[in-house]
């Protein structure tokens, strides 16, 4: 990681806009945040940095190799449904990071994405991949959980895992795909449990709603798209929406609540 002297708190690379605000790292644009070449390192990544959280918009459409390389303080990653592959070594060595959910639209796990992330948890992945590469998620050796929408098991490398207790995993499955996937290579060496979700659904059991930032001025953003109701704390319905963000700049300053797939979680308006 490089160190500057004056670390810039937002800026433009080629299509993609960035800012931080306060503990979060915000993208927004199109196509690809671009990561660690042989000449350069993006503007972002600084010892200097001390945000925890990342924000991905809509309309970005990959996370590029190296992007988030060694950012050991990140904590949390929301992911727009635009995006649909993970670059090499884009997250590795994030070593706070907790939980990782990619949502529907994601194909392409690339190599070492998450590698040595450790203390990952919990990983979701959804039913639109069709390629996870080498050491994705190697050495993540708190891993205890790994929610597969995808009712046909991904052929995958024993080094997917690598590192990982697989026998002492949790590997949830649609119910109906429990049978495939104990006769698939790697994924057969987890402990494997059928749920009854829909391949297009987020199982909210694995995961405590989590939203960014709070408090806020504006814009809430939630881990995963979703059907979103925001109350007042009179019960009263303010507004309904589906995606990963609610927009709460209108309202006076005070205390809401949202609730996700039965889940509520108050959020502060400053």
């Amino acid at each position: 990681m490089i160190t500057t002297s004056s670390f810039a708190q937002g800026g433009t690379e080629g299509t993609i806009a960035w800012r931080i605000e306060n503990d979060t790292l915000f993208f927004s644009g199109e196509g690809t945040i671009y990561g660690l070449d042989k000449w350069y390192w993006p503007p972002w990544i600084c010892e200097d940095c001390s945000f925890t959280v990342i924000v991905i918009e809509n309309d970005i459409t990959r996370i590029g190799n190296y992007a988030f390389k060694d950012l050991y303080l990140i904590t949390s990653v929301i992911i727009s449904n635009s995006v649909r592959s993970i670059g090499i070594e884009s997250f590795l060595f994030c070593s706070s990071l907790t939980s990782i959910i990619l949502p529907s639209g994601v194909t392409e796990i690339e190599e070492s994405a998450f590698a040595c992330c450790s203390s990952i948890t919990s990983v979701t992945i959804p039913n639109s991949i069709v390629n996870i590469e080498n050491w994705a998620f190697a050495n993540c050796e708190s891993l205890n959980l790994i929610t597969n929408l995808n009712p046909v098991p991904v052929a995958i490398n024993p080094d997917v895992f690598k590192g990982v207790n697989k026998s002492a995993c949790t590997l949830e499955v649609p119910i109906n795909s429990v049978s495939a996937y104990k006769n698939a290579d790697v994924w057969k060496e987890f402990n494997i449990v059928g749920v009854e979700v829909g391949i297009d659904e987020l199982p909210m059991t694995s995961y405590e709603l989590r939203v960014y930032p709070n408090p806020t001025t504006g814009k809430v953003y939630i881990e995963t798209e979703s059907k979103i109701k925001v109350y007042n704390q009179q019960g009263q319905l303010l507004q309904e929406t589906f995606g990963n963000q609610v927009d709460l700049s209108t309202y006076p300053q005070g205390v809401y609540l949202l609730q996700v797939n039965g889940r509520l979680r108050k959020v502060v308006k400053q």
